[in-house]
């Protein structure tokens, strides 16, 4: 690992976790959510430059089927945009979008 590398994974205030069967719609489109954290995902598309502010949507997906009522919106910050991939901030994490983060801890 590089020491850049390292030195962001060092200042990380939160853990991520695999964004396995986690949904993200931003913009009208959906994306995969390939990590997640109390502090912000990742997800596998592009659809904005760093710094651009979105509304955000997560909601996890059993059996190809979205599980709407758990559903969380969150504004956010767009950190980082790299290859196929973009990294927002949440701005403020509410208490649907704690909910949804803890419980797709526990799986």
């Amino acid at each position: 690992m590089g020491e850049l590398a390292r030195a962001r994974d060092d200042r990380r205030k939160h853990p991520r976790l695999p964004g396995r069967d986690l949904v993200a719609e931003i913009r009208g489109k959906q994306y995969p959510v390939l990590d997640i954290s109390f502090g912000g995902i990742k997800v596998n598309g592009k659809f904005t430059v760093p710094g651009g502010l979105v509304e955000i949507a997560i909601w996890p997906v059993e059996d190809d089927k979205p599980i709407i009522e758990e559903k969380a919106e969150a504004r956010a910050r767009v950190e980082r945009v790299e290859g196929d991939w973009t990294a927002v901030r949440f701005n403020i994490l509410t208490d649907a979008l704690t909910k949804l983060i803890t419980r797709h801890m526990g799986d």
